[in-house]
């Protein structure tokens, strides 16, 4: 029997290694909020009773001082004055009168300010006009202002078919309502705006009733519930806040290894004899092992404060005062007074003895 003779060829196990690294790139999220709306950074306010003035044939004007009067501080707050009564009166002439007058202002500044003010007569009288209450009232904030004018049993005498004729005046006004009028009994004329509306760019002014004499005596001009409201703006801020990174990292480190081994030893022989001897071995491994990170953060802020301080105010009121006559105005005889006498005599007869009066204190001082 032939020796068997048998080769084992080996191969040695090789190692294959796989590395796969996956490094995310940074992403940043930014937010912006939307931008808030304007804000009132100042207010402006105020509210006159009444003011004027009146000229006699056209002497020296006898002026009505605002009475009463209020001004809001530009910050804001509540103010208000009153006084029991306005009168305007020259010789036994009351030109302009009325009962308790009130004003007042109130305003805030910030998102949402605004200011309101209201001036409000009672009984005011001129010639034939006349109302149990008068108020005009205005309103403004960044996004609108607006006014109105509010008349309580009010009329008026106005010449119709050259009668004079009582008419009635309406509750409310529309804007720049004109009227025509005149004064019982003198023939004097005059003009009222009711509800006067003035607009300038974020402010209004409003009249509850403007009123111009025309003459032929008297002539002037008088305002009566006049309110004025008005903001400053600026355009609101804008926040950017919060900032996310996100920055996640993937690492897969997979390994396999092989490592086979085949060996083959055939003999023959008179008495042959087979040997087959395989051996195979796979032993691979697989490991992945990924981590991920996320930290965001976020802010916010933003707040205002407002204050308001009060204010104050003052009133007036005007006179005269006559002198018995001397002989050389009796009867009056002088360029104006003469006017005078001559007007008497043409009034109904319980107005002549006020308007002789009048003459003789014109004559007095040289007219």
């Amino acid at each position: 029997m032939n020796a068997r003779e048998s080769r084992v060829v080996g191969r040695t196990s090789r190692k294959r290694g796989l590395r796969l690294l996956v490094a995310a790139v940074p992403v940043t999220l930014i937010a912006l909020s939307s931008p808030s709306t304007a804000d009132v950074s100042a207010v402006s306010g105020s509210a006159v009773g009444a003011r004027g003035s009146v000229q006699l044939f056209g002497g020296t004007p006898f002026v009505l001082q605002p009475t009463p009067t209020v001004t809001l501080p530009a910050t804001g707050g509540n103010v208000s004055n009153s006084v029991p009564s306005i009168l305007l009166q020259v010789g036994p002439s009351r030109f302009f009168e009325s009962g308790m007058a009130t004003v007042s202002s109130q305003g805030t500044v910030g998102p949402t300010g605004s200011v309101t003010s209201t001036s409000t007569l009672a009984n005011p009288a001129l010639g034939g006009f006349m109302a149990t209450s008068l108020s005009g009232t205005c309103t403004a904030s960044e996004t609108s202002r607006s006014g109105s004018t509010t008349i309580t049993g009010g009329q008026y005498t106005a010449l119709v078919n050259n009668q004079e004729v009582v008419q009635q005046l309406p509750a409310n006004p529309a804007p720049n309502t004109v009227i025509e009028g005149v004064v019982p009994g003198v023939g004097d004329r005059y003009r009222a705006v009711l509800n006067e509306q003035i607009v300038t760019g974020t402010s209004i002014t409003v009249r509850a009733a403007h009123f111009t004499l025309l003459g032929p005596n008297a002539t002037g001009e008088f305002f009566v519930g006049e309110v004025t409201c008005g903001v400053t703006v600026v355009a609101g801020t804008t926040t950017v806040a919060p900032t996310t990174t996100v920055a996640p990292t993937t690492t897969v480190a997979p390994t396999t290894t092989v490592a086979p081994t085949t060996t083959v030893a055939p003999t023959t022989t008179v008495a042959p004899t087979t040997t087959v001897a395989p051996t195979t071995t796979v032993a691979p491994t697989t490991t992945v092992a990924p981590t991920t990170t996320v930290a965001p953060t976020t802010t916010v802020a933003p707040t205002t404060t407002t204050t308001r301080p009060p204010a104050t105010t003052t009133t007036v009121a005007p006179m005269t005062t006559t002198t018995p006559p001397g002989p050389a105005c009796n009867p009056p005889a002088g360029p104006v007074s003469g006017r005078l006498v001559a007007l008497a005599n043409r009034v109904p007869a319980q107005f002549r003895p006020a308007i002789f009066a009048m003459a003789v204190r014109v004559c007095l001082r040289g007219f």
